[in-house]
């Protein structure tokens, strides 16, 4: 919200500063009444175009699930990419270099030389393989033209595209929520483990899930039970636990409002969708502090309910 009162006040100043203003030396009173009356007509007219322009919560939301969403496929897409080019590369027979060409040097020399010569061959073939790859996609799409039977109602549902002031309010949602995770107490460090039961996760996906929580803290994202965040219970163990009756998972002695988010080792986290996973940070908000209490898993060999929540074991690399 502090990010979007700061961009409207900006554009506001910066609108009303282009306004043409008389030489000084012919205002009279009346002239710099009318002039500040102007000006204050101006403000509240940019004022009030940028607000309606400013999305509210929920369009927010929507807007950053897309972006995330738009990143992690883009990670699949590249993924693939590299796969498919790893495979061209090593179905390219060695190529060596021409004989006249090493000649005269030294055992390493002709080594390099070699090296370069496979490399340069390898790296034609994907070229080729790419050009081959654009062409028959171009191809088919040309084919498909006018071949498509119109939608009815298409372009309804489509996502609106949007102008420069919301994407940098999407930005903004984004870089306020990874700021807040970079300072959270007690964040791990990315090659940091928690391990509860059988289930180990790693501190890169535990700082996802914390950027996700604080993120999508006004509108939750997922349906039903594993809306998130949601608040964490933190119930006491049973009267019949054999080691911890009584017991809470996590120590919370000023009684903070305590949040849960799956962690999962998606390259944008979990984002509303697929499994949740068996592991969930949990966090809280106080003052302004962000605070990772921990992450929480199930274990049945600790002898309680199957369901019961169990504290992992921190183990910081």
């Amino acid at each position: 919200m502090l990010f979007q009162r700061c961009f409207l006040l900006a554009a506001a100043c910066l609108t009303v500063s282009a306004l043409p203003i008389s030489q000084p030396n012919r205002f009279t009173a009346r002239d710099v009444n009318a002039s500040a009356a102007l000006y204050d007509r101006a403000v509240d007219a940019v004022y009030a175009e940028l607000v309606r322009r400013v999305l509210d919560d929920h369009q927010l939301s929507e807007e950053v699930l897309a972006t995330q969403k738009a990143q992690a496929q883009k990670v699949v897409a590249d993924n693939e990419k590299h796969k498919q080019v790893d495979k061209i590369k090593k179905a390219t027979p060695k190529v060596r270099a021409p004989d006249d060409k090493v000649a005269g040097k030294s055992p390493k020399e002709r080594a390099a030389l070699h090296q370069e010569a496979n490399d340069k061959a390898k790296d034609r073939a994907v070229t080729e393989a790419q050009k081959k790859s654009k062409a028959e996609r171009t191809q088919k799409w040309e084919d498909a033209k006018g071949k498509l039977a119109p939608v009815v109602g298409s372009g309804s549902g489509s996502r609106k595209i949007l102008d420069p002031g919301e994407k940098a309010q999407v930005a903004g949602a984004l870089h306020d929520a990874a700021e807040k995770m970079q300072h959270t107490v007690d964040i791990p460090g990315k090659k940091d483990e928690y391990t509860v039961g059988t289930h180990t996760s790693n501190g890169k996906d535990v700082r996802k899930a914390v950027m996700n929580s604080i993120l999508h803290e006004d509108v939750p994202v997922g349906r039903g039970i594993n809306k998130m965040p949601k608040e964490f219970r933190n119930e006491p163990y049973a009267p019949t636990h054999p080691t911890m009756a009584g017991q809470r998972p996590i120590n919370n002695p000023s009684g903070a409002k305590l949040n849960e988010y799956p962690v999962t080792s998606q390259s944008q986290g979990w984002i509303g969708s697929g499994q949740v996973g068996p592991a969930r940070v949990i966090t809280s908000s106080t003052g302004g502090v962000d605070t990772l209490h921990g992450v929480v898993g199930h274990d049945v060999s600790k002898g309680g309910d199957k369901d019961d929540h169990y504290l992992a074991v921190h183990k910081k690399n």
